[in-house]
């Protein structure tokens, strides 16, 4: 074997007996969230249904239940304290439904596989980050093909990446720089028992090769790596999907959650909806802070709503109550808001004696920030939970301490050895004292990671979490997305409003990230300890009307910032019969020559005639919406207002089917009492009479279809 002739020395025979010679062989960094019992997750997909239908899990036996418990937490989709999702269970078990997974069904193990590491990784969970790049770190050196196509060193390398007295088979391989050529074959393990000759070394090997071949039969690593590929490469991972051994229908699953995970992936921190008024900017600032929250595609919610209004209103039910939380806010720039409400000012107020009182008060930003940055331990973290465990177990009568395994209720006593690490002994006549260590229990608690006496390890781990932390209080928001709505966003002096923080809220300068950045405020710097910075799971979300002020002229430094989401009239959404108008074409053709007269910023939206259902109603809109903004848009200039309306002569409408009616100014003598000398004929321009005084009945339906359709000329 190539990579033995490398590596073998008297180091690594030491290491092979002392993590060898017990009775159960443990691997070092796992690749999978069951602690490398390669459990596939069609069961735990079928325990996840009964908690989301019932609230509980009931499985045919005591045992059966509690060891699902503890895989669905160990997999961090189950609570730690109570038969409820995590928020990694909650996300994970809704995309399985989503992407129509059935439960129990071994075939989908990928499937399954892709979408929790989606969640995971979405989370920021330290377990599926580890996994992640543990992964990377593999393929640096070994290509997926064979790692998938020889399990047998997939597994090896995980065994070997332990560490004793400062050394570590799998670091020296790495090391070595070892590919693919050095594993050409299984291991052969009796080319090692040979050369060492030694009666130790020789049954090491052997509960090795035990360890390793029991869990290759079991090939459910196979599926869990094949997803962290796709997820961990993803300019490649439709050539893997393709290569995959599975039907067609499933590989286009996978296509559709490779789809919405590069939208994940690509969603920008920084965004401003933009477009003319009425284009539903404001309107889909719900939908696209949902986006961000959920994960979910904006265009799949958007398109959901479409087909079924009734998704409105779940979507904003769910957003008013975000907001209530503290995860959505939601604030309008005007021309006097200031960086003193938006960050953090001076701000009087009277106390209970009746004197002013001036105090720093936080903006919203500043809020949200903190909120979102929120990473605080339990008021009784672990070794302050441990230390109280040894000493109710010193408590005890002999220091001797009864707990029962959590699967088979099987009694073992407990004692805290002189190390102060835990010493568990089962009530059997040959029981062998096997020590589990108090930094064991801590990895176990802090992270899910068994290292060693896994019955032992998570029976007391979930004693000390239940009883001394389970009810403290736990504060970590990096979990959640948070996100700011910013409506009107350029109505503000932005350089102003943003301050210093201009620069910390581009996404390499957010916290977290490898180049972030703190700065100490203007008001609460100099008293504060702590600088402040932006988190990089806080989204900022603005919204831009066009036509109120020229893209062109928004501060570079907040373009540079932001990318931008254009927003135009969308017609489709109006009907194309309302009394025999055709609502549709009425605004495209009314948009199409403001676009000529103008430009495309100052187009009319949808929503001006979104709920028109009846010819009065459009009336109504005409008289206290359009023509206004079209007086608006042209300074007064009716000439240009009679062409978009298609008033003008070439059109050939009736007196009463024109908006805009000009007529020659009135005779001198009648207005003045006399001729004026010099006195230009003008035209006098008035609006339609019967739209004018809310005569809607009056108003013929020609007098909108002659807007879109040309009146032929009279014979």
């Amino acid at each position: 074997m190539i990579w033995f002739s490398k590596i073998n020395s008297e180091a690594f025979k030491d290491w092979l007996i002392a993590f060898g010679s017990g009775s159960a062989i443990r691997p070092g960094k796992p690749l999978d969230p069951f602690g490398s019992s390669m459990r596939k997750f069609n069961n735990a997909h079928t325990w996840m249904k009964q908690v989301a239908d019932n609230g509980t899990l009931n499985l045919p036996t005591a045992r059966a239940t509690d060891q699902a418990r503890i895989d669905l937490r160990s997999c961090h989709l189950l609570d730690p304290t109570s038969i409820q999702f995590t928020a990694l269970g909650k996300l994970t078990y809704n995309d399985w439904v989503k992407f129509t997974i059935p439960d129990g069904d071994a075939n989908y193990e990928i499937h399954r596989c892709l979408l929790l590491l989606k969640n995971g990784l979405k989370l920021k969970d330290n377990l599926y980050k580890d996994f992640a790049n543990y992964w990377r770190e593999l393929r640096k050196y070994y290509s997926f093909n064979h790692l998938i196509s020889t399990p047998e060193h997939l597994y090896f390398f995980s065994f070997f990446n332990k560490t004793n007295k400062g050394y570590n088979p799998y670091e020296v391989i790495k090391g070595l720089r070892m590919t693919d050529a050095d594993f050409p074959t299984t291991i052969d393990w009796n080319v090692i028992k040979n050369y060492y000759n030694d009666r130790p070394l020789r049954a090491a090997a052997d509960n090795y090769k035990r360890a390793i071949d029991g869990i290759v039969a079991r090939q459910g690593r196979t599926n869990f790596v094949t997803a962290l590929e796709i997820i961990t490469n993803i300019p490649d991972a439709q050539t893997t999907i393709s290569n995959l051994a599975i039907a067609n229908d499933k590989k286009d699953i996978l296509r559709n959650i490779l789809k919405e995970l590069s939208n994940i992936n690509n969603m920008a921190l920084n965004q401003i909806l933009y477009g003319p008024p009425g284009t539903g900017k404001t309107h889909n600032a719900i939908n696209h802070a949902l986006s961000i929250v959920s994960g979910r595609d904006v265009s799949e919610i958007i398109a959901e709503q479409k087909a079924d209004p009734a998704k409105r209103v779940e979507a904003k039910k769910l957003f008013d109550d975000l907001v209530t939380k503290g995860q959505i806010q939601f604030v309008t720039f005007h021309q006097s808001y200031s960086y003193e409400d938006f960050v953090e000012g001076i701000k009087s107020t009277v106390n209970s004696e009746g004197q002013v009182e001036y105090n720093i008060v936080d903006g919203i930003f500043k809020k949200i920030c903190t909120e979102a940055g929120k990473r605080s331990a339990p008021s009784v973290n672990f070794e302050d939970a441990y230390e109280l465990f040894v000493d109710e177990v010193n408590s005890k009568k002999g220091g001797t301490f009864e707990l029962k395994s959590l699967v088979q209720k099987k009694p073992f006593n407990v004692k805290i050895s002189s190390l102060g690490n835990c010493v568990a002994m089962p009530k059997t006549e040959d029981a062998t004292p096997m020590t589990i260590t108090k930094n064991n229990l801590k990895s176990y608690i802090e992270t899910g990671a068994i290292k060693d006496w896994k019955t032992y390890t998570t029976t007391i781990g979930e004693y000390i979490r239940e009883k001394y932390i389970s009810k403290s209080a736990t504060v970590d928001n990096s979990a959640k997305n948070y996100v700011l709505i910013i409506d009107e966003i350029n109505r503000g002096n932005i350089s102003k409003i943003f301050g210093e923080l201009i620069t910390l809220i581009e996404k390499s300068k957010r916290l977290g990230e490898t180049e972030a950045l703190k700065v100490k405020l203007t008001y609460s710097g100099a008293e504060n300890p702590e600088d402040f910075g932006v988190p990089n799971n806080l989204f900022i979300l603005g919204t831009m009307n066009s036509a109120d002020k020229s893209i062109a002229l928004v501060d570079t430094a907040l373009r540079r910032r932001f990318e931008f989401i254009e927003y135009s009239a969308d017609q489709t959404l109006l009907s194309n019969n309302v009394e025999g108008i055709n609502l549709q074409e009425l605004l495209k053709t009314i948009n199409s020559r403001i676009e000529i007269l103008l430009n495309k910023d100052h187009k009319i939206g949808h929503a001006y005639l979104i709920n028109v259902e009846s010819k009065n109603q459009l009336c109504e809109a005409f008289r206290n919406r359009i023509i206004p903004l079209l007086e608006e848009y042209f300074f007064g200039d009716y000439e240009k207002i009679q062409l978009v309306l298609g008033d003008n002569s070439e059109f050939n409408k009736t007196k009463e089917n024109r908006a805009v009616i000009n007529n020659p100014s009135s005779d001198q003598r009648i207005l003045f009492g006399k001729d004026i000398d010099g006195f230009e004929e003008k035209t006098i321009y008035q609006l339609n009479e019967n739209i004018l005084l809310q005569k809607y009945d009056d108003v013929p339906v020609e007098f909108f279809t002659s807007i879109y359709i040309k009146t032929p000329k009279a014979v």
